[in-house]
């Protein structure tokens, strides 16, 4: 909404040190040039926390800016328990939201054909720029879209994510029959577990609800 996919961002030493060598990241320099594109899948499929800062920059002016930007759109699209703090949901205790919010903002974020298509994206390849001379490849880290024992029939696209604070989490969009079912599962002790549950919320939900 406030910027162009083909948008140049250059990446700052400020939004490549703010993230943990130890955190998601797919090895962004200070100086290296992206585009809103490539640093959306970046952030979609592999969580890149780096990506994620050159996003923020690029749109408001500051990471701190954009946190507070976030804040603001969730809660016009009705997540009413959330507040951002930083750019990508790595540990803050300012840094909050609930699964009802979770769902909230992603079916707002379905109703873009664009964003739909990179959320359900399996692989993504980020090509050579001026820093990097190797196609990044970018491989969606939701199992649920991958054809291996997880998968589930009529995926629209889902988030995975971790922290020690939050455990294992999972936004999960999909339909069959004309029905979109939205599916979050939060605090998950253990990595597999986020996967079984999703798929027993939408069999219920598939199973049990009508258009």
């Amino acid at each position: 909404e406030n910027a162009k996919l083909s948008d140049k961002i250059i990446m700052t030493d400020k939004a490549v040190e703010a993230v943990s060598r130890s955190a998601s990241h797919i090895a962004l320099t200070g100086g290296e040039e992206i585009t809103m594109e490539e640093a959306i899948y970046a952030a979609l499929l592999v969580s890149a926390n780096d990506a994620c800062n050159g996003i923020a920059e690029a749109v408001s002016g500051s990471m701190e800016a954009f946190a507070k930007l976030m804040t603001e759109k969730a809660a016009e699209y009705g997540a009413q328990h959330t507040h951002f703090h930083n750019t990508n949901g790595l540990k803050d205790p300012e840094h909050y939201t609930t699964a009802y919010d979770m769902a909230a903002i992603t079916r707002h974020a379905l109703q873009n054909q664009t964003w739909r298509k990179m959320f359900g994206t399996l692989r993504y390849d980020m090509p050579a720029n001026n820093k990097q001379k190797e196609v990044r490849i970018l491989y969606n880290q939701h199992s649920m879209i991958a054809d291996n024992r997880f998968y589930y029939k009529g995926i629209i696209g889902g988030k995975a994510g971790y922290t020690t604070a939050a455990k294992y989490t999972l936004v999960t969009a999909a339909e069959r029959n004309g029905v979109e079912l939205i599916a979050v599962v939060m605090k998950s002790p253990r990595n597999n577990d986020k996967y079984t549950d999703t798929k027993a919320l939408l069999d219920y939900g598939f199973e049990n609800f009508k258009a």
